[in-house]
């Protein structure tokens, strides 16, 4: 297999798209960048679906144990996780180059998790625009549709095609892909509606608790969907004075809770994905609610503030 060159840039991270659409197209292209890592002495972190995993383990040989594999289905499932979990893997390694394979989105993702994989990406470009790192995406060409794969080029600078390192032509300002995905698609009608306001939050966990069992939710997933909606709550009441509305919805794979107000966070796309220091005073909420659920989309504007909530069933 060929060594993989990065491309040219003096920026620290250097972050790349490549595209595959078969087992031996993934590895051709992922093992030398993985060998490359281990020649150069940089510690690599690996995050894609289960199958993928094992095709890396069996092909790379990492005696040293340099090669930090996990599975995107429980590291990924929320890409608001993925972020923290590469900024700990870089500040464990000062003062070197470190490489990521991350695959946040792959076929059989819902559509709420491929927007928030797209979003992931852009911010990739923003909150670790100061860590040494080579990051490359793969994208699965055989099982994603065009406009996913057109995301890709939107959210990388640079892409790997036909064995040719390019600046990506659709590549735009993060700030762009993340104001044009602001829109939520609405909740059901046949959402369950609930307004609440200041004094009523143990109502409003009961409310929760109540809808959840009876989906068959699982004991420990209840309680953390109740801590989690309670946390949202607890935001729109301190961050608006008319208080906040839950919606509860189920669709065919998650149970959904949204909450809802008229306040509006300013620094939304960051809220929540990055671990808030032991001496900071708030900002521990968003980042509750994205370890405990499996998908949190958050969106915020002039119009008002959601937070929705997914819990996988089964």
């Amino acid at each position: 297999m060929a060594a993989v060159v990065s491309p040219t840039t003096n920026d620290p991270l250097i972050h790349w798209a490549i595209y595959y659409n078969n087992a031996d197209d993934y590895l051709g292209q992922v093992v030398p960048f993985l060998e490359g890592a281990l020649a150069a002495g940089e510690p690599a972190l690996v995050f894609a679906p289960g199958r993928n995993i094992d095709l890396l383990r069996a092909a790379l040989t990492d005696p040293a144990g340099e090669i930090v594999f996990l599975h995107a289905a429980d590291l990924a499932s929320n890409p608001a996780r993925i972020i923290p979990t590469a900024r700990q893997f870089a500040d464990a390694h000062p003062g070197r180059r470190i490489r990521i394979v991350g695959e946040p989105i792959w076929p059989g993702r819902s559509a709420a998790e491929i927007r928030e994989g797209i979003r992931h990406e852009a911010l990739v470009n923003v909150l670790f625009a100061d860590v040494a790192a080579t990051v490359l995406c793969p994208y699965d060409t055989a099982g994603l549709d065009e406009a996913t794969i057109g995301h890709a080029g939107s959210t990388h600078p640079h892409e790997l095609c036909d064995g040719q390192y390019r600046a990506s032509a659709l590549f735009v300002d993060p700030v762009a892909v993340l104001s044009k995905s602001q829109q939520l698609p609405a909740a059901p009608d046949r959402c369950e509606t609930t307004s609440f306001k200041v004094g009523e939050l143990a109502t409003l966990r009961g409310i929760v608790r109540n809808h959840a069992r009876r989906a068959s939710m699982n004991a420990d997933r209840v309680q953390d969907l109740v801590i989690a909606v309670n946390e949202a709550a607890t935001n729109s009441l301190s961050h608006s004075n008319a208080g906040g509305t839950l919606r509860i919805w189920q669709d065919t794979d998650d149970f959904v809770c949204e909450v809802s107000d008229r306040g509006y966070m300013v620094s939304d796309h960051v809220a929540g994905r990055l671990a808030p220091r032991a001496d900071a005073p708030r900002g521990r909420g968003l980042w509750i609610i994205n370890q405990l659920c499996d998908l949190v989309e958050l969106r915020s504007s002039t119009s008002g503030t959601i937070v929705r909530m997914h819990i996988r069933l089964g």
